[in-house]
């Protein structure tokens, strides 16, 4: 008899380093973050214990660049890569620090949120702060530390959230400015030490370390917006140089984890069918601009040195926990437990070799705020229940785009079987009954060719994927 397909009602919920374990439905959660992508990015790169705030690299903005914007180069600042359509920022931050000679205690800085078209800020901003570098500078070595220029819109989300939000669809940038009209209140504006692969000045085992520009560093010069990498339009850029600017925003957003069921499972699931699970999560989930978890993943060569505070997490996992043989056999095709997804990776397969078996399976996000490497490890689950059932005489289900393919003679020959009756490009493997591929041909031609002379008697299975990921698998017998 056949057995219902089950999906259950999708659990979801966040909470500190660990997950609800009863079914709810799904839940979103609300998150308010700082991205501090560029200031996470200096101290992780050269090692944690190397990068800090006092030796960040920093560019010179004089008072003329405050009051003449067709002149000079104004305004200093850093992108960020956004899918999410209705991302909340409530203020923005920046690291600066005034100059040791400056004339004045206090000078005003601004800093704007653009909206970015293609690739590059537009006018009119889209909302500013205005801040100060007030900070005392030591007496002894003239030099002023950095310090924090930060603020909340007084008109977006703080002061109204439901009137006037700052809502962002896209991509968008946070840029510094001097505001100052006084003469000598030079300030300094802290950037990444980053430098673009072309760079013909480094070289040796530190290398790597620097070369990792993304171009997302931006300025304004003459009224233009202009991408930093190999900018040569003013003293302290040139060739090989993509400095970033320490900028960050404030942002609000909803994150979700969750999924979308398989197409081929809207009913029976049988016996060999693929089953491809994709991640329907919000977009900042998978982000390295916005998780510091998907940040550190991808960046972990930067570490010259342990860092205890911090491991390397997936971002994100599917586990499926389907054949309670595991204890027995180790490797047992069919089962793929916590499979974790790469980088700007959103699907997974699994198909089963067992009829009848009910799934148990879940999927996990993890989430860690760019705040600071300290921040606390947000975990968010799915989970989903089904069956597999028999279909067809092999408890496989023919596949309508493939039902012309052939595979013979079964049992094979000498070892050798042929796939006939293929179109467009098809990946043939082969799979021994420990799940383990044995053969994989890549072919655009009609026909294949499976040897399996050099392994041993027994059942294997030839799994045939065409172009559009439809797949068909046949049992055959080898015998030696």
């Amino acid at each position: 008899m056949k057995k219902l397909l089950l999906l259950s009602s999708a659990f979801f919920a966040f909470q500190f380093g660990t997950y609800a374990q009863q079914q709810v439905a799904s839940t979103p959660t609300v998150v308010t973050d700082t991205l501090r992508y560029f200031e996470n990015k200096e101290l992780f790169k050269i090692g944690h214990a190397l990068a800090t705030y006092t030796n960040y690299g920093y560019l010179r903005v004089p008072t003329g660049a405050a009051t003449n914007s067709y002149t000079y180069t104004t305004h200093y600042g850093s992108i960020f890569h956004n899918s999410d359509t209705n991302l909340i920022i409530n203020g923005l931050e920046g690291w600066a620090t005034k100059h040791n000679k400056s004339n004045n205690q206090r000078v005003a800085v601004h800093i704007y949120l653009y909206n970015v078209v293609n690739g590059l800020p537009v006018e009119p901003p889209v909302d500013s702060i205005a801040g100060f570098v007030d900070n005392t500078c030591a007496p002894v070595t003239n030099y002023c530390p950095p310090v924090l220029v930060a603020g909340n819109f007084t008109t977006g989300p703080t002061a109204n959230p439901v009137l006037n939000p700052r809502r962002i669809k896209g991509d968008f940038a946070v840029m510094m400015r001097n505001f100052s009209t006084y003469s000598g209140d030079t300030v300094r504006f802290f950037r990444t030490s980053t430098l673009t692969h072309n760079n013909p000045f480094v070289s040796g085992p530190y290398a790597p370390y620097y070369q990792t520009g993304e171009n997302m560093g931006v300025v304004k010069k003459a009224g233009q917006f202009i991408l930093t990498a190999n900018y040569t339009g003013r003293e302290g850029f040139g060739i090989g140089t993509d400095y970033e600017f320490l900028v960050a925003p404030r942002v609000q957003f909803t994150l979700t984890v969750d999924q979308k069921i398989p197409q081929n499972a809207t009913g029976d699931a049988c016996m060999f069918d693929q089953l491809t699970f994709t991640n329907t999560s919000s977009p900042e989930l998978n982000n390295r601009q916005f998780n510091l978890n998907a940040f550190y993943r991808e960046n972990k060569p930067f570490l010259t040195e342990p860092v205890s505070f911090f491991y390397p997490d997936t971002v994100l996992r599917w586990n499926f926990d389907d054949d309670p043989r595991l204890d027995t056999v180790p490797y047992l095709w069919g089962r793929v437990q916590d499979l974790f997804l790469g980088v700007n990776q959103n699907t997974v397969s699994k198909w089963f070799d067992t009829s009848g078996v009910f799934l148990h399976g879940y999927q996990k996000g993890i989430y860690r705020k760019m705040t600071t490497c300290y921040s606390t490890r947000l975990v968010g689950m799915s989970s989903f229940s089904m069956s597999v059932i028999p279909c067809g005489p092999d408890g496989i289900r023919d596949n309508g785009a493939l039902a012309n393919v052939s595979v013979y003679p079964n049992p094979a020959v000498n070892g050798v079987v042929n796939v006939a009756g293929l179109t467009g490009k098809n990946t043939v493997t082969t799979y021994n009954m420990l799940g383990q591929p044995v053969s994989i041909v890549v072919t655009d031609k009609s026909n294949a060719v499976v040897d399996l002379e050099k392994y041993p008697s027994g059942t294997y299975m030839i799994r045939i994927v065409n172009s559009d990921n439809r797949s068909k698998v046949v049992k055959v017998i080898h015998n030696n």
